[in-house]
């Protein structure tokens, strides 16, 4: 019997033990618990609204600055010295405190140099972008956006298409050095890059509706904006002027960074902003809405029939880059965008120069830049010496006969940027096949090989004569 007691006492002893222990143990992991969950916000290093309740990044040996409103009509915080390994991190910290992610580009990224995350929480969206090479974040941050659904593959977009049909690339002539591309899809859709001036637009419907069958309203189903300057995008104002051309096609949507009114009005493309924002609520989609501007950031991918478009820079990236020079030229905020069409590559830089040219350098490597195709600005080449050593194309496109600059002339960085115009070998070596197509609209298939593009020949009545004064006139 005192046996058995002894045993009870040892029992009991030894239940309040293991009640101690597992007090402290559960107190333990909740402190751990505790110590997970705590982050800093950014409300402790900035008052930006939007900042506000968001967790900051932690990096062991960055820098954070706080940049702002960059011109995007957005906020951005800028990280140096960030890695991927923090980057990823950074991103289950967002999530456990409630962002929800809508959308990443990879663990590879866009060409493996590029991370892209987008996450929302309410009615806030956050763009998370890190520059592997250059160990940058940009952590922006908006609430006025909407979020298109081509960030995302879907089968429709290949059951579309239509059996035998071809993708066509179009370069379009257009008045004063205007800019206008447009690719039709396999599904007869279209996909236009800038547009030109007001004055383009009835050419450039009636370029569209002949392209479709007779009857049927062109439907474009992303029109991106390359940046808001005249030659490029105030074709929008004639949807405001006469709104008989709003009625003549539908389009999906409107890609486009726009600018916060301040550095509009600095910049003078307000009006052709006000043009663009206007006319998407004239315009109509296919279900008899109005399209959304989307803005696109880089490292995004956007999905169009069985083609891609890779946004590879946009204005964020440029103040890094040229803020000693260009901080005030539109030109240099240029969307970079990569189309991806059944493994050829096409790119289109809008009138970007040498300080976005700089920041693409930084950012990927070489072989990223191995095109066949790659359209020109209005301004000429606009491509130096160092980046036309960095890139490989086989086919360069002139928008249209109005060029300035020629094949060559090249620009160094070195010096005076009036001055130091040399030969530029590159140039003459890849740009004569497209040279020889300067006086009309060009029409390429795909698969597209060098030497299959087809010159269409004089389509304008109003065309001034190319001269040699005219090829080699360099601003």
């Amino acid at each position: 019997m005192r046996n058995r007691k002894v045993e009870m006492v040892f029992c009991v002893l030894f239940l309040l033990l293991m009640s101690v222990g597992c007090s402290n143990i559960s107190q333990n992991n909740a402190t751990s618990e505790t110590t997970k969950t705590a982050v800093k916000l950014y409300d402790e290093f900035t008052d930006i609204k939007l900042f506000q309740g968001v967790p900051a990044m932690s990096v062991k040996n960055g820098r954070t600055d706080i940049k702002g409103d960059l011109g995007g009509a957005n906020q951005v915080i800028l990280v140096n010295g960030s890695t991927a390994d923090e980057y990823w991190s950074y991103l289950d910290v967002l999530q456990e405190n409630g962002f929800k992610k809508y959308v990443d580009n990879g663990e590879e990224g866009l060409y493996g140099d590029v991370l892209s995350t987008t996450l929302t929480k309410d009615d806030l969206v956050l763009d998370i972008i890190h520059m592997k090479k250059t160990e940058l974040t940009y952590i922006i941050a908006e609430d006025d956006l909407v979020l298109s659904e081509r960030l995302f593959y879907k089968d429709e977009y290949i059951k579309e298409n239509v059996e035998g049909a071809q993708t066509t690339l179009h370069m379009l002539e257009l008045y004063d050095y205007g800019n206008s591309f447009v690719l039709q899809l396999k599904n007869g859709h279209f996909i236009v890059t800038d547009g030109g001036r007001e004055k383009d637009l009835p050419y450039l419907i009636e370029y569209m509706e002949s392209l479709v069958p007779e009857g049927e309203k062109p439907v474009v189903e992303g029109w991106f904006i390359t940046h808001p300057h005249g030659d490029h995008a105030s074709v929008f104002k004639g949807f405001n002027t006469n709104w008989m051309y709003a009625e003549r096609l539908l389009v999906e949507g409107i890609y486009m960074d726009l600018y916060n009114s301040d550095v509009a009005t600095r910049m003078d493309v307000t009006s052709v902003q006000l043009a663009v924002s206007t006319a998407a609520n004239t315009l109509q989609t296919t279900d008899g809405g109005h399209p959304k501007i989307y803005r696109p950031q880089a490292g995004q991918t956007y999905y169009f029939s069985d083609i891609t478009i890779d946004v590879m820079s946009t204005m964020l990236q440029c103040p890094e880059e040229n803020w000693y020079r260009w901080k005030s030229n539109v030109n240099e905020f240029s969307a970079w965008l990569m189309f991806n069409i059944e493994g050829q590559k096409y790119l289109n830089i809008g009138d970007a120069d040498f300080g976005s040219m700089r920041a693409i350098m930084r950012t990927y490597d070489s072989e990223d830049l191995n095109m066949d195709i790659m359209a020109v600005s209005h301004h000429g080449i606009n491509v130096h010496d160092e980046f036309s050593d960095f890139i490989s194309v086989k086919t360069l496109l002139y928008p249209n006969f109005g060029i300035y600059g020629s094949f060559e002339e090249g620009q160094s960085w070195g010096g005076s940027w009036q001055a130091s115009v040399t030969r530029n070998e590159y140039l003459h070596k890849d740009v004569l096949e497209s040279y020889s197509y300067i006086d009309g609209t060009i029409v390429m298939s795909f698969p597209y090989k060098v030497g299959t593009a087809k010159n269409l020949g004089h389509t304008r009545e109003d065309r001034v004569p190319i001269t040699d004064e005219t090829r080699i006139k360099y601003y």
